[in-house]
Order: C-alpha cells, then sequence, then structure tokens
C-alpha cells in the first residue's frame, strides 16, 4: 500500500463506514477495479483505528456523560438521580446491544472472508439492502427521540448490526433501517448506529492489532503508511458522521438507495465485462 492508495483508501474508509452505503463492499470493488493489492491486515487496523478516533471524536459528549453516570451509578449502587439512572441504562444497553454483533464475528468471521468477498456477492447484498433502506424509510413512523430507546430497541439494531458482517450490506444502512422499523426518527436511527458501532469497531481494531503484534508489527515502511490511512479516515469519518447527522434531520434515505443501487448494477457490469 503507497502513499496514495492509503490517501484514497482511508478516505472511502471513513466516508462508507458512516454513510449508508456499505464500507466493506467498497474497499473489496475498488482495489479489485484499480488492481490494488494492498496489506489487508495494515490497512484494516489504520481504517478501524481512524473511524473509531471519528467516532468517540464526534459523540465524546455523549460518552463522556454516559460513561460518569455509569460510574456514578454502579458506585452507589442504583442510588442516584433518575437523568444519572436513565444515562447509566442507555450505557449498558449500547454495551448490551453490541452483543449479538461481537457472537456472529466470533462465530463468522472466517466463513465470511473465505467465502462471502466476492464482487457479485458485494452486488446482490447492496441491492438487497438498498430496498431494505427505501421501505424502512417510508414505512418508519419516525417519531421518537433516540433518548427513547428502551433495551429491546438496542438489541434489535445490535442483531441488525450483526447482519452487516457480510459484504455489502452496510453497518450503518442495516442499522439505521433497524431503527427506522422502531419508530425513531431518521437522525435519532443514525446516531444509535453509530452508539452501537463504537464498540464493535474497537473490538475489531484491537483483533487487527493483536494480528499485528503476532505477526512482529508493521514492516518497514508501513509506519507513515498506517498513519496516513488512520487520519485520513478519522478526518473524513468525522466530516461524514456530521454531514449525515444534519441531513438526515431533513431528508431522507432515498438518494442513498439510489446510489447502492447504481453500484450494485455496475459491480454486475464490470464483473463480466472483465471477466
Amino acid at each position: 500500500m503507497d502513499f496514495i492508495q492509503a490517501v484514497v483508501l482511508g478516505a472511502i474508509q471513513g466516508a462508507t463506514e458512516f454513510i449508508p452505503v456499505s464500507s466493506t463492499g467498497h474497499l473489496i470493488v475498488v482495489p479489485w477495479l484499480l488492481g490494488w493489492d494492498p496489506n489487508t491486515l495494515t490497512f484494516d487496523l489504520a481504517a478501524h483505528t481512524g473511524t473509531l478516533f471519528a467516532v468517540l471524536w464526534y459523540f465524546w459528549r455523549d460518552w463522556v456523560s454516559l460513561y460518569s453516570s455509569l460510574v456514578r451509578w454502579a458506585i452507589n449502587r442504583g442510588r442516584c438521580d433518575e437523568t444519572t439512572r436513565s444515562r447509566a441504562m442507555i450505557g449498558l444497553w449500547i454495551i448490551a446491544g453490541c452483543v449479538p454483533a461481537a457472537v456472529a464475528g466470533y462465530l463468522a468471521d472466517d466463513f465470511v472472508e473465505a467465502r462471502l468477498r466476492n464482487p457479485l456477492f458485494v452486488a446482490a447484498m447492496t441491492a438487497i439492502v438498498a430496498f431494505v433502506m427505501l421501505a424502512a424509510d417510508r414505512l418508519g413512523r419516525k417519531n421518537r427521540p433516540w433518548t427513547s430507546a428502551k433495551l429491546g430497541d438496542w438489541l434489535a439494531i445490535g442483531c441488525a448490526q450483526a447482519v452487516a458482517l457480510m459484504p455489502g450490506v452496510s453497518r450503518s444502512g442495516i442499522t439505521m433501517s433497524a431503527g427506522l422499523g422502531l419508530g425513531l426518527e431518521r437522525d435519532a436511527a443514525a446516531r444509535c448506529s453509530f452508539l452501537l458501532s463504537a464498540p464493535i469497531i474497537a473490538g475489531a481494531a484491537g483483533l487487527h492489532l493483536k494480528e499485528v503484534l503476532g505477526g512482529q508489527g508493521l514492516a518497514p515502511g508501513e509506519g507513515w503508511e498506517f498513519l496516513v490511512a488512520a487520519v485520513t479516515a478519522a478526518v473524513v469519518g468525522y466530516a461524514c458522521i456530521r454531514f449525515l447527522l444534519d441531513y438526515l434531520r431533513m431528508h431522507g434515505l432515498a438518494p442513498f438507495v439510489y446510489y447502492r443501487l447504481g453500484l450494485a448494477a455496475l459491480i454486475v457490469l464490470l464483473y463480466f465485462v472483465r471477466g
């Protein structure tokens, strides 16, 4: 992975991790189209580090509030004011909501890596989830703020997050669809999606770090590529979180649906043209 690849792929990861068009799908398809062969392990670590920093950076006030409330609630054994208790419960529900994706990743990650990272599979899932997003956006009540989400809501969104293990699904796309199906406002569904993604991204980054360290660390010259990819993913990811939350307060998911359908068609066309 050279400097240009690090910038391009880092930007793609930062954007598509949060915009509902599938980060994994793009990171399979773009190198395939361009004939690139980046060091997947090094880039995966850089990409997850960058996007983790983006979601922690943007929502830092929420994270501080949730963590401090959870600590006070635990220390006082539940004897605290209603605001602290409510925030502590949200913190616990976010943790619980990550369990389905963590279990799915542990059980199925090797199968996904070996069998499903195929352009045609990516195209199929890209199109299927586009229709899921469209249905959720059109049929969801969209009248609940994110703070109204209870344990069952977080678990349902977490189960949707587990489905995103398959390339082409899009973690943000499928979890926002779940949130909309539960009646959340569009920007509320996106906020729940992003908050729920942080522990999973952190876990993935930790696993990649373990693999990199188990392989004697970064190879000579990879340090700069890692840094460039991580910083690019973080900056672009932060900008895309801010853009999407503002956008969804006034607009629906239709542009992303049309993009996904066009991308799916393009992947299929190029797959058969290129042989």
